[in-house]
């Protein structure tokens, strides 16, 4: 696994460890599920993600992480928030998307 390659690795309950990779023929192919013309299109509708978007998005992550073995997508179990945390965190590993700036710890943080 190799997180400057767009690879981020997470396991699924009764499937087992899976690597998804963001490249450009995975974005290209997500791009073209998503119904979008650009990739602003793109990171909008990402924000905003039904079930099938969600096997759309996997689909070309899965297979671009040379992952073998694996039963299909449709079999998988459904939870929806894994999936969701999954993709976005294979996006900011590969640089598509930037994590958003945390806000400076104020007076009432925990630790002052």
């Amino acid at each position: 696994m190799n997180p400057q390659r767009g690879e981020y690795k997470f396991n699924v309950e009764g499937v087992g460890d899976v690597i998804l990779r963001l490249n450009m023929g995975s974005l290209a192919e997500i791009e073209a599920a998503l119904g979008c013309k650009t990739v602003g299109e793109m990171v909008v509708r990402i924000g905003n993600l039904g079930v099938k978007d969600v096997l759309d998005i996997l689909r070309p992550l899965v297979e671009a992480g040379d992952n073998e073995g694996l039963p299909p997508l449709e079999d998988w179990p459904p939870v929806f928030g894994e999936y969701t945390v999954a993709i976005g965190e294979c996006f900011f590993a590969s640089g598509f998307l930037r994590r958003p700036k945390e806000e400076s710890a104020g007076p009432n943080s925990e630790g002052q």
